[in-house]
């Protein structure tokens, strides 16, 4: 704060007051970032929808965000709880692909921050969804109220440690990904997730994938679903159990081709198809993202 036209006691009172609303100015999901940084606010056309409590801005022009950028969004409405969503181009906004993470609690000056764990490419809209439970996947609350976007600012900064982990493992090497667009869908009776892919798609071997994991499942089983396959089979997997980590985001690799791959899906639960006992507590698992990484 610059004080212009004040003695001094006003100034030193003007900090005074100031101070607290500054602080929590660089709050990130109720945490005080210490590394806050200049943003680029994002022009576009802003919306809401009181039927469904969410807002969101369309980009003024297709944008590219890369992983390690950070998003500092301005929440309105009333919403303790969001979830932030960014819709690629060619997805319809009906469905909830391209969530970031999954809830998000609005701090007191209502300004969150998020980071992204892949690059997202051809980003036409960036969301905020409050009610009780958008899409009915996303239970936040039955006292939940509305949330809109008042404004969006982009924030390029490095990877923290923690979202370049693999498997709970630092990945030192980290290389760019590329964001698989698709159909998200999950059941509650078998505790998966899963996403269907935009096209048929080959994959390589020594291909890695990271994958954004929702829902409570602390093991989980990975499978990449061929065409012609069957998905009530359990043809595909990919390895055995991997645990997940505390950021939810794991990190698999391909030991062979895999080609006309039309869904990639995880699996939580007990005992998945009664072959893959992963413990009795075990929980649900969904697919939030899912990012190609080729070397």
């Amino acid at each position: 704060m610059i004080c212009v036209g004040m003695n001094a006691a006003m100034c030193a009172l003007a900090l005074t007051l100031c101070a607290p609303v500054l602080a929590e100015s660089a709050n990130v999901s109720g945490q005080s970032d210490s590394t806050k940084t200049s943003g680029q606010f994002l022009a576009g056309e802003s919306g809401f929808s009181s039927q469904w409590g969410s807002g969101w801005i369309d980009l003024a022009t297709p944008t590219d965000f890369a992983a390690g950028d950070h998003l500092r969004l301005k929440i309105g409405g009333t919403s303790n709880k969001i979830v932030v969503r960014l819709l690629q181009k060619g997805i319809s906004p009906e469905s909830s692909t391209g969530m970031l993470g999954g809830a998000i609690t609005v701090p007191g000056n209502r300004v969150v921050e998020v980071a992204l764990d892949t690059d997202r490419k051809g980003i036409i809209q960036i969301s905020v969804h409050g009610g009780p439970n958008p899409w009915g996947k996303f239970p936040l609350g039955g006292n939940n109220g509305p949330a809109t976007l008042e404004t969006a600012e982009l924030i390029v900064a490095p990877v923290s440690a923690d979202s370049a982990k693999v498997g709970g493992q630092v990945d030192s090497t980290k290389a760019s990904v590329q964001f698989l667009a698709g159909e998200t869908g999950s059941s509650s009776r078998w505790g998966s997730g899963w996403l269907d892919l935009a096209t048929p798609t080959n994959f390589a071997k020594g291909d890695r994938l990271r994958l954004q994991i929702g829902g409570t499942a602390n093991k989980i089983l990975v499978r990449l679903l061929a065409k012609g396959i069957s998905p009530e089979t359990s043809a595909g997997m990919l390895g055995g159990a991997i645990t997940v980590p505390e950021n939810r985001v794991v990190e698999v690799a391909l030991d062979t081709d895999r080609k006309g791959i039309i869904q990639i899906s995880v699996h939580g639960g007990p005992n998945p198809w009664g072959k893959f006992p992963l413990g009795g507590d075990n929980g649900p698992a969904t697919i939030e993202t899912a990012g190609l990484i080729r070397r």
